[in-house]
C-alpha cells in the first residue's frame, strides 16, 4: 500500500530535510513549481518497506 503526501515549502532545504526522515520508505518525489509563495511537492511512500509495521 502506498501513502501519497503533499509538502508545501519555501526554499529547498526544506524539503531535503522532509525527505531525509521518510528516505527509508521514499518511494516517488514530483516537484511542482511555484505558484505565489510557497512551492509543492508530491511524495508517495511505500510502508511495506517500513518493518515496524509488517
Amino acid at each position: 500500500m502506498s501513502v501519497k503526501i503533499k509538502v508545501s515549502y519555501e526554499c529547498d532545504s526544506e524539503l531535503n530535510e522532509v525527505v531525509k526522515l521518510l528516505s527509508p520508505i521514499l518511494k516517488t518525489i514530483k516537484k511542482q513549481p511555484a505558484n505565489g509563495k510557497f512551492k509543492r511537492a508530491y511524495i508517495t511512500v511505500d510502508h511495506k518497506k517500513n518493518k515496524r509495521y509488517n
